[in-house]
């Protein structure tokens, strides 16, 4: 069978104007190793692709990120998000949502990209996938073996964020206490170091303001072949995309390991007291504003180091910090725990597409 044969793309289009920043879904908000989607950061204008709950939306820009998306609401997406549409009655819909997760349709796909610098999916490839569709209780058995671990993921991915929030909450409290400021310069310093081997674990900064191991979130090795330009990062170093922050594109790394990043993000270090402070406080509204406003560029904006460390943000009173220091430790030796857990989960869950759909 084609997937053709059991789905369709769709083109229906919506007005943005009865979408939200929760339902509207781009290539910027759709995570990457099928990680779901985060919450946009803005809107565009006019009319976009609808898409309905069940529906598959598939990132076709590169697509080695896997930025694939089972729907579990209705909404709208940009045009370089596909939706593929299952005609029920022919296939269960999250049957043939694992089947394009997995390595042999992937790769397929990814080696039939167009373009080089940023290679997009071929519909008609994807239209053309050939398969074995089994019986619907052969579906509906691997829908369930699979949704049973994502299930699991998911319990314990809102736990992540329970724990996040906590923290955030507690850092609010004492920011809305402050009564004065302090410039992002005292307290954090630009780091230029080149990695002098290649014994190091490549890194990037993923729009939920995380750094991840590249190994662990795509199939494709995005390095440069020449690596001497590439920066250092050891643990508790920061790092952005100084063309992409103000849509999440910073984070910390929290990793014990060595690590390396592109030379076109750049790399600061933080003040030890301030470490957790300001990866917790680096995703708020207040640091997002800031950020907005230091950004230079019409078409796409750009923050040098000098203007990220030019924004003020509040004081807070050193015994408090080292004390809100303390309950952070605990949290994030919590969220480490956690993410293992996960880690191990979608190692299993890899097992079965592989066995499911080899």
């Amino acid at each position: 069978m084609l997937i053709s044969n059991c789905c369709n793309l769709i083109t229906n289009k919506i007005d943005v104007s009865q979408l939200t920043t929760s339902n509207y879904i781009s290539t910027e908000n759709l995570l990457p190793n099928f990680g779901g989607i985060t919450i946009a950061t803005n809107l565009p204008k006019g009319k976009v692709t609808k898409f309905e709950k069940e529906n598959i939306l598939m990132s076709n820009i590169r697509p080695y990120f896997k930025k694939f998306y089972y729907s579990s609401i209705s909404g709208g997406c940009s045009s370089d998000v596909l939706v593929l549409n299952v005609n029920k009655s022919i296939a269960i819909p999250k049957y043939i949502y694992y089947l394009l997760c997995s390595d042999k349709f992937v790769n397929m796909y990814v080696a039939n990209c167009k373009g080089t610098k940023m290679p997009r999916g071929n519909k008609e490839v994807l239209l053309n996938y050939q398969f074995e569709l089994p019986s619907y209780e052969v579906q509906q058995h691997i829908v369930d073996t699979i949704g049973s671990i994502d299930d699991l993921i998911d319990n314990l991915t809102n736990q992540i964020s329970k724990y996040k929030e906590i923290m955030s909450k507690e850092l609010s409290k004492l920011t809305s206490k402050s009564t004065s400021t302090i410039k992002l310069s005292s307290i954090v310093k630009e780091s230029k170091e080149k990695i002098k081997n290649n014994d190091v674990k490549l890194m990037s900064v993923v729009n939920t303001s995380n750094l991840v191991l590249q190994e662990e979130y795509f199939n494709k090795n995005t390095a440069s072949k020449d690596m001497c330009k590439y920066k250092i990062l050891k643990k508790y170093y920061f790092a952005y995309n100084p063309a992409r922050i103000n849509i999440g594109s910073i984070g910390m790394h929290n990793y014990d390991i060595l690590g390396a990043i592109s030379p076109i993000y750049i790399v600061f270090t933080v003040d030890n007291n301030y470490i957790y402070y300001l990866d917790i406080f680096k995703s708020s509204e207040y640091m997002i504003k800031n950020i907005n406003k230091k950004a230079s560029g019409s078409v796409r904006q750009n923050l040098p180091f000098e203007q990220f460390a030019s924004i003020e943000i509040p004081n807070i009173d050193l015994n408090e910090l080292i004390n809100f220091n303390l309950h952070c430790q605990t949290f994030y030796s919590q969220i480490k725990s956690t993410e293992n857990e996960i880690q191990q989960l979608i190692n299993l869950k890899n097992k079965y597409l592989q066995k499911f759909f080899a």
